[in-house]
């Protein structure tokens, strides 16, 4: 069993971002089978009882031992103390998002936006060995934020009513950026709005409510990401959260309220993905009611930052980057008439059906049919694929001389969550050891869907004019 160490800090200073994406890699390496630990510092107004509550062990100081990655997230650190760890750790990966340091390390990852990797590499800040994942493709995300992205039925309308704002600053908000939020909204007059507000864990709830419009406070405790899907537009910060609205699809008016969040929401604002008003120290309630009022006079511009935000950020960063750490490991074994249930309902998913050639139902009874023939069929591979004896997914090859025609689906409740590629890769290993006469894997693809488009690009494949192949010797 792989070994991880995490360290990084929350606090009133600080802010959760750190912990709360690390959570989200945690509970990614965990589920692939590592052993994942902390090194959280006891500061004032940390969260490491919401590590423990997640089931980690938290230490407060560097513990003795050796671990296979060392994962440092944490502005105060750079390459002399990440030198020291190296007896340690085999392999340190770093999360940077400010470039501002140099790093000794094996994997750093910046999930900032465009994602220019010159300035590490011009600059000298990490090594010509170390390998980068750059570009909000990477982002950490939990699986919640995925599953509730908005769809063409969420789309804004601003004839409806009321108006969902959705109002949040963050683990911490000290300089009391919700109020003012609340004030300007207090003043709008030309819709019926909802606010509903988000307070973080270390932020008091806000003591003066609009009256013009119903407004309900949330804790802590609040699903964050069907928050997101119900709301209409988001007012707030610009932290790590930025990436969960892009996700999701939820249109964002953006106060950044720290000196590393204006660049890079400056760059989204300047890329059409949001509007961003400015600093805190710089925003007025007047400025934030201005605003309000001529996006929602022009709605074509929320439709815009909510279909480019999902197109930049897909949700499946946390598995890229997992992947580089501790790669999915999918078992494949041949179908067997005993799968036949199985196979059948698999199949009849909805999400399976729609991205088939073959959207109509069928029976049970075709269904074995068919398996039946499949099975007694000498040019015909179906398999199962594993992940520690739960099942994932299925593949069909139909074998023609020295090509295979390929066909996947996933079992349902895997779908989005990066299973896809490495699926393939184990196909194609599979096909290598077993078949020695098949020297290229051809696939059909709808040309909507893009999912599974990119499962093949990212598992060898390349496009060829309206098929994807994949070269195996």
């Amino acid at each position: 069993m792989k070994k991880f160490l995490i360290r990084t800090d929350a606090s009133s200073t600080i802010g959760t971002g750190h912990i709360m994406r690390c959570l989200t890699l945690a509970n990614e390496i965990e589920m692939r089978g590592g052993e994942v630990a902390w090194v959280s510092a006891e500061e004032p107004g940390n969260i490491n009882s919401l590590i423990r509550s997640a089931g980690f062990h938290v230490h407060s100081q560097m513990p003795t031992g050796e671990w296979d990655w060392l994962i440092v997230d944490h502005y105060h650190l750079n390459h002399h103390w990440e030198r020291t760890m190296r007896s340690h750790s085999k392999r340190i990966l770093v999360i940077d998002d400010l470039a501002n340091r140099s790093h000794d390390c094996d994997l750093l990852v910046d999930t900032t936006f465009p994602g220019i990797s010159n300035r590490y590499l011009e600059n000298n800040l990490v090594s010509d060995q170390a390998k980068l994942l750059l570009g909000p493709k990477y982002c950490f995300l939990r699986p919640e934020f995925l599953k509730n992205r908005k769809t063409d039925n969420d789309s804004f309308d601003a004839s409806k009513s009321p108006i969902r704002i959705l109002v949040n600053f963050g683990g911490g908000d000290p300089t009391n950026e919700t109020q003012k939020v609340l004030q300007a909204l207090d003043q709008y007059p030309l819709h019926s709005l909802s606010i509903r507000v988000m307070t973080g864990f270390q932020s008091s709830p806000p003591t003066n409510l609009p009256k013009r419009h119903p407004t309900q406070l949330l804790g802590p405790e609040a699903r964050v990401a069907e928050e997101m899907k119900m709301a209409d537009l988001f007012i707030g910060a610009g932290g790590t959260t930025t990436w969960e609205r892009l996700c999701v699809g939820l249109p964002s008016l953006v106060v950044t309220i720290a000196d590393n969040q204006v660049n890079m929401i400056r760059n989204l604002a300047q890329a059409g993905y949001l509007s961003y008003l400015g600093s805190s120290e710089d925003v007025s309630p007047k400025m934030i009611l201005e605003s309000l009022q001529s996006h929602l006079e022009n709605p074509d511009h929320l439709a815009g930052y909510s279909k480019k935000g999902q197109a930049l950020v897909d949700g499946l960063g946390v598995h890229r980057v997992a992947d580089s750490l501790i790669p999915r490991k999918i078992e494949l074994r041949p179908a067997k008439l005993e799968d036949a249930r199985s196979l059948f309902e698999w199949r009849m998913d909805p999400i399976n059906r729609d991205q088939s050639f073959q959207t109509e139902p069928f029976s049970y009874e075709s269904h074995l049919e068919w398996l039946t023939k499949s099975l007694e069929n000498q040019d015909r591979v179906l398999l199962i694929g594993y992940e520690r004896e739960e099942a994932i997914g299925v593949l069909r090859y139909d074998l023609h001389q020295k090509e295979a025609l390929v066909s996947i689906y996933l079992v349902p409740g895997h779908h989005g969550k990066g299973y896809g590629s490495p699926l393939l890769e184990s196909g194609s290993e599979y096909l290598k050891t077993h078949f020695s006469t098949i020297e290229k894997i051809r696939a059909e693809i709808k040309p909507e869907n893009l999912p599974s488009q990119k499962a093949f690009l990212n598992a060898k494949y390349r496009k060829v004019a309206s098929h994807y192949e994949r070269e195996l010797r």
